[in-house]
């Protein structure tokens, strides 16, 4: 994977990818909502992941992350499969993943595309953009907000 730019402040670190299936398409709408996933706990507080898609096309997500690695997950996600189960969505451009998941874990880049952002979590936002030579899947921490503003083929 080929990192074009990214800043990351204080160990604050995020992870994308998408399948290379063709056409996107929603598979789920805003009234079906899961609250799947595992958020961590700080005092009453819940810091869960989430992404928020500020652009005209669509991106893959996922509410799960599998293994101890943190590194990309290049072909297909850290669980297994094509990113086509029950655990991946298509956010549609002015989505926030909420609407599908409590806690969003992933989120891939399809080869050849280019992704930029902004990764906000307890520290001030870091700037991030990413040119994968192959279908990516990048983690999100809990408690971060992923903020794509950027994403073109």
């Amino acid at each position: 994977m080929r990192v074009v730019r990214s800043v990351v402040s204080a160990g604050a670190v995020a992870v994308l990818a998408v399948s290379s299936a063709g056409a996107a398409q929603a598979e789920q709408t805003p009234d079906e909502a899961q609250p799947m996933g595992n958020c961590d706990a700080w005092g009453p507080i819940e810091l869960c992941g989430k992404i928020t898609n500020d652009t005209n096309r669509p991106l893959r997500i996922g509410n799960d992350w599998c293994g101890d690695s943190n590194a990309p997950s290049v072909g297909s996600p850290s669980c297994g499969g094509d990113g086509s189960g029950n655990g991946y969505r298509w956010l549609q451009p002015g989505e926030t993943s909420t609407v599908y998941f409590k806690d969003t874990d992933t989120f891939g880049v399809i080869k050849g595309c280019v992704i930029s952002g902004l990764w906000d979590a307890w520290v001030p936002s870091s700037a991030f953009a990413y040119a994968p030579p192959e279908n990516t899947w990048f983690k999100i921490y809990n408690g971060m907000h992923v903020q794509v503003t950027g994403y073109a083929c």
